[in-house]
């Protein structure tokens, strides 16, 4: 199993975790049971969607090294 988890006062159980990837994935839960209730699992399927990183365009890439360029070169003039 991926881990163990405790019920809480009401029964309920949950679980996080950062280490799946993106795309689909077979969850089970289980429970052992009780005196009182009886064992049971279930399966879900859950889908991870990918992490959006954003990109830069090539022109931004271009106007950020040219305002980068500005500010170097307006910091080496106040510096002289």
């Amino acid at each position: 199993p991926l881990a163990t988890v405790l019920l809480d006062a009401s029964g309920q159980a949950s679980f996080t975790t950062s280490l799946l990837l993106a795309g689909n994935h077979v969850i089970k839960a289980s429970y052992s049971g009780d005196a009182s209730n009886a064992a049971v699992s279930a399966t879900v399927i859950q889908e991870v969607d990918a992490l959006i990183v954003p990109t830069l365009s090539a022109w931004m890439l271009a106007l950020l090294g040219l305002l980068l360029a500005t500010f170097a070169v307006r910091v080496r003039r106040n510096a002289v």
